[in-house]
């Protein structure tokens, strides 16, 4: 029985270190290179990148192959960075080893990778390497990367949580009425995530709808997005307890997107993405702030709800439902409130505090950013400052990791931009620039 254990141990250690090797073979350039200028040609018929008040905007159009390719192509330097200076920094992960034997194989074979998932990952790694012009070999990977590791990267914030914290005020809370949304994301920072917080636009593929997200290089899925149908969500950490739901876990940004992409705003919006969230299974908690602006002669036209997800499936199948009876605003913190006895949060409490001010004298833009910027701590990576209805976003970045100062405070018309994500268009037989870069 010993020898046994010991031979099923040694196998699967062994396939630790060869998986990583067959991966990136079969991830490898089935042709002889391409010349660079015909690729560049061909990205930007579909995507292009531009610097829009010193943020770096990202214009995703075609199949999600297409997307991977067109972001790992343009992107690649950049995620090349994050992966050596974020993903494998001393910071965030012990040693490569712990990516390569406990990390890894644990994502790999506890995920439920999707077509669509698989198929942005292929893309990203393949517009990598015509970027390169062959393998990409991240320094502290010391090897090859492969689409497995991007698979990976793509579930980190379910392993290494991000804790956050926002509010949407609207109607009498609000000056004017319009819902103003505040928002903290905090998570682990080194320079280099720093370097590289940046927007995405993607264009709408079918019945899924256009949205724009607030990430980084190779970040899969909504942790920040707005639909162009006036949707918002934004991920909140909560640490899982109870038994375990059966089966392969979704990650819950991937499940995030899927509201944002199917969803349309409405009264019973939360009760229709709650219900969409019930069908996966996560590892990890969360509060997903919700909220809608659109049709501002319709009742129930402004909103905003806490989906409060957690595997205690016998609470309401695992996802709670807390909107705000009596105010015209909600606040969220990395604690659950309907399926937990409230905790002490100073952050929560800092913003609530902020927002009962608001019977006495509505939010204006100035007020929204005094009432986030009080619940910010030394991990907070970006915040902001939301205009709902109009998609007029503030955005604030994080200068340095060792530092509290933060890069000059950019403004985007994220409408605007939801009006540009263009669907892919056949290849021109002229060669056009890929865009303003960064």
């Amino acid at each position: 029985m010993i020898h046994a254990t010991r031979r099923s141990f040694l196998a699967a250690l062994a396939f630790a270190f060869v998986a990583p090797a067959l991966g990136a073979q079969e991830a490898d350039p089935r042709s002889a290179p391409r010349d660079p200028a015909v690729i560049a040609h061909e990205v930007a018929q579909r995507s292009r990148l531009e610097t829009i008040d010193g943020v770096a905007v990202l214009f995703l159009s075609g199949t999600d192959r297409e997307r991977g390719f067109d972001e790992g192509f343009l992107l690649c330097e950049e995620m090349v960075r994050l992966i050596d200076g974020f993903c494998l920094d001393p910071a965030v992960m012990p040693s490569p080893l712990a990516w390569k034997m406990l990390i890894r194989p644990r994502v790999l074979k506890t995920m439920d990778i999707t077509p669509r998932l698989r198929e942005r990952c292929e893309g990203l790694l393949a517009g990598m390497q015509a970027k390169r012009g062959g393998p990409v070999e991240p320094e502290r990977l010391g090897r090859a990367l492969n689409a497995e590791d991007l698979i990976a990267v793509s579930a980190l914030p379910d392993l290494m949580g991000l804790l956050c914290s926002s509010f949407v005020a609207w109607d009498r809370s609000v000056a004017g009425g319009t819902p103003l949304v505040g928002r903290n994301l905090d998570y682990l920072t080194t320079e280099a995530i720093c370097a590289t917080v940046m927007v995405k636009v993607h264009a709408r593929a079918g019945e899924r709808r256009a949205w724009v997200e607030v990430g980084w290089p190779g970040a899969l899925g909504c942790l920040t997005g707005y639909s162009e149908d006036g949707v918002y969500l934004a991920i909140h950490d909560v640490r899982p307890r109870g038994a375990k739901k059966e089966g392969l876990f979704t990650p819950r940004a991937h499940g995030f997107q899927e509201v944002l992409e199917t969803l349309s705003p409405g009264p019973d919006l939360p009760e229709r993405a709650a219900e969409l969230l019930r069908s996966k299974r996560f590892i990890m908690g969360a509060n997903g702030m919700l909220a809608w602006s659109a049709l501002p002669t319709a009742e129930g036209s402004r909103g905003a709800a806490v989906l409060e997800i957690d595997d205690r499936y016998e609470v309401d199948r695992g996802v709670s439902v807390r909107r705000s009876e009596e105010n015209c605003y909600i606040a969220c913190s990395n604690h659950h409130r309907s399926r937990a006895e409230n905790p002490r949060c100073r952050r929560y409490g800092a913003i609530w505090s902020g927002l009962g001010a608001s019977a006495e004298a509505p939010l204006d833009r100035a007020k929204a950013w005094e009432v986030i910027s009080s619940a910010s701590v030394a991990q907070t990576l970006y915040r902001l400052v939301l205009d709902l209805e109009r998609g007029h976003l503030e955005l604030d970045r994080r200068a340095s990791a060792t530092s509290g100062d933060w890069k000059p405070r950019a403004r985007l018309d994220l409408r605007a931009l939801l009006s540009q994500a263009t669907p892919a268009q056949p290849a021109k037989a002229q060669a056009e620039p890929v865009g303003a870069g960064r």
